[in-house]
């Protein structure tokens, strides 16, 4: 099964598979690479995009057979970018939302579970560390991010591990309840990870 890596790794990298998908014409749904370069495939004429003419022409068999899915390079970028995004959020709620409407800068991913109340623990975007409950200590020394802040009966957080190099693993989040958790100090967050011993303040 080809993954979002493979996909990408196999196009040439991530610069390369924006270039193919910004580079396809309209009614693109396929690419192919033939004879050292990109070429596009409608899937349903069954036809070949040649950019010198810029016309559609009939595809012989052996290049239907080595195309590859449009959509599914799309996808594999966007999920790419969320996972790689540090995101900054610009807010676009509107008069009468329940919950903040948040869009990234970045990525256009999004987030609507914010309650618009500002009596929550925590903030989307807060650096915070498990520590476990009053019947136990957490084993995590993870340093991880708030993504979303979620409006139920016990106050969840949707948070995502943050890796050595400093980048938040959106791919590997998960809702926990909020009490389990407390506010990074500066020290944890400039090494990373819990440190015993530290209390936020």
């Amino acid at each position: 099964m080809t993954t979002k890596n493979n996909l990408i790794d196999q196009v040439g990298g991530i610069e390369k598979a924006r270039e193919i998908v910004s580079g396809a014409p309209e009614t693109a749904t396929d690419y192919v690479f033939w004879t050292g370069k990109t070429r596009y495939i409608n899937r349903l004429t069954k036809e070949v995009y040649l950019d010198r003419t810029q016309e559609w022409f009939s595809a012989n068999i052996m290049v239907l057979n080595l195309m590859h899915c449009l959509d599914d390079l799309r996808t594999a970028i966007v999920e790419h970018d969320e996972d790689h995004c540090e995101h900054e959020w610009n807010d676009l709620t509107s008069n009468g939302d329940k919950y903040r409407f948040l869009v990234c800068k970045h990525c256009d991913s999004t987030q609507n579970y914010l309650p618009l109340d500002d009596s929550r623990k925590f903030k989307v975007g807060d650096f915070v560390v498990r520590r476990g409950s009053i019947h136990y200590k957490s084993n995590s020394y993870s340093l991880w991010k708030v993504m979303y802040v979620l409006q139920t009966t016990i106050p969840c957080i949707d948070v995502a591990p943050i890796n050595k190099k400093g980048h938040v693993l959106a791919s590997r989040s998960g809702v926990f309840a909020e009490q389990l958790f407390d506010h990074a100090t500066p020290a944890e967050i400039k090494a990373g990870h819990r440190i015993d011993g530290e209390i936020s303040q």
